[in-house]
């Protein structure tokens, strides 16, 4: 759990608490010649409950923000989306997006990629959606290297600028990030997150 979730004094116990109050609840009803068995048997139904019925809610919800054309975006952005739609389509820029109970927004951190084992990471200049789809403008950090004192990746500014579908981001964790007195920015991640695409 640690290696997943970080240090467990960062962790709030009463969601656990939550969780032991439901195997208590189921435990003391029914069949005692084994509990372990009934213990699972109920809550393996229960969440087969909630994952297939609309228990979590909707998946996206869009904050404030304008409808625009393709065409009208800036030149790069709008060389960006070309891949994944036409200068005719119509595009909502947002405030904010959350999906799935993780709120996307300007000024926000995410992972966009690995590159040569590094992570890489864009700020988050603006948020569209198309549909049901999610789009994030961001503006590429290059990963400097790891800082084992305060267990920090280390960013410096570059010129490029990315635009990425949100289901297509490695890790869907906002992150935020410290500025430095060297301009550098130190940024963690809540749990360490591993290169895939290799494997």
């Amino acid at each position: 759990m640690m290696y997943r979730c970080g240090p467990l004094v960062r962790s709030w116990c009463i969601r656990f608490e939550a969780k032991l109050k439901f195997a208590k609840h189921i435990g003391h009803r029914g069949n005692f010649k084994n509990i372990c068995l009934s213990i699972a048997r109920r809550h393996q139904g229960q969440m087969t409950y909630w994952l297939n019925s609309d228990y979590l809610g909707d998946n996206l919800e869009v904050g404030p923000g304008q409808s625009c054309s393709v065409s009208d975006l800036s030149a790069d952005l709008r060389c960006s989306f070309s891949r994944y739609l036409d200068n005719g389509a119509i595009v909502a820029k947002s405030n904010w997006v959350k999906v799935q109970g993780t709120m996307y927004q300007r000024g926000a951190w995410v992972l966009v990629k690995f590159y040569q084992g590094l992570p890489t990471f864009g700020f988050v200049c603006s948020v569209l959606c198309h549909c049901e789809e999610v789009f994030l403008w961001t503006k590429v950090w290059r990963t400097e290297g790891r800082d084992g004192h305060t267990r920090t990746f280390i960013l410096s500014r570059t010129s490029s600028v990315c635009l990425i579908r949100q289901r297509e981001l490695p890790d869907h964790s906002v992150m935020q990030a410290v500025k430095g007195d060297d301009g550098n920015v130190f940024l963690t991640l809540k749990y360490w997150v591993e290169d895939t695409s290799t494997s």
